[in-house]
């Protein structure tokens, strides 16, 4: 009897591996079978440097499985024209939301300036603050229980959400750094200290140029 129902066990379990090995067979062949979508997207047309200016050469659409298209890859070339790259593009490579900038994101002229970025989390007013590349500010250190200290005047360079993307202003955008640049060394130090002190303030309004 104990034989018997061993027998019957053993005979249950290679029953349950017999059909889950069908299935998964199955499974294997029907994807073979299938036909799966073509679709069309963009890929860079020839290597492309870092700060380019994303033109129509510049870009050239292929078609190609739909599931050998990275998920997050850029879909239409309309996305794509007039933006900028923040890294270098290789001839044939997919263009990604977090390598670009948006569309008309102003260039600032730094020459002989000192740029820092700056933490969101280490500014104690940014709450409703709007902030736009470009645009001048002026930056105190504010410690508890001490007087204000001014540390100079800041250029916005560029705005960096929490994707890696590079934003026009604060409007709406989950922001993470502030790139900005001062016009002296001891200003960025004086920067520097007040961000690791996390006791950094900007004041708004702008300053008119």
């Amino acid at each position: 009897m104990k034989f018997n129902r061993r027998m019957k066990i053993v005979l249950l379990i290679c029953v349950f591996l017999g059909i889950f090995a069908t299935a998964l067979l199955y499974n294997t062949m029907k994807s073979y079978v299938e036909p799966v979508e073509e679709v069309i997207v963009p890929v860079a047309n020839r290597s492309l440097v870092k700060d380019t200016e994303i033109s129509d050469t510049d870009v050239r659409m292929i078609s190609i499985k739909s599931n050998l298209v990275p998920k997050d890859a850029i879909k239409t070339k309309a996305e794509l024209i007039g933006k900028r790259l923040l890294d270098v593009a290789h001839e044939g490579e997919y263009f990604f939301p977090n390598r670009i900038s948006e569309r008309g994101v102003t260039r600032v002229v730094i020459d002989d300036m000192y740029r820092i970025g700056i933490d969101i989390e280490n500014i104690s007013d940014f709450l409703g603050l709007q902030l736009k590349i470009g645009d001048k500010y002026i930056l105190y250190s504010k410690m508890p229980g001490v007087e204000p200290v001014k540390l100079g005047e800041v250029i916005i360079v560029s705005l960096v959400d929490l994707s890696a993307k590079e934003v026009i202003d604060s409007e709406g955008a989950n922001l993470k750094t502030v790139n900005v640049a001062v016009k002296t060394e001891g200003e960025m130090k004086a920067l520097i200290t007040a961000e690791q002190n996390r006791a950094i303030e900007i004041i708004k309004p702008p300053v008119s140029n």
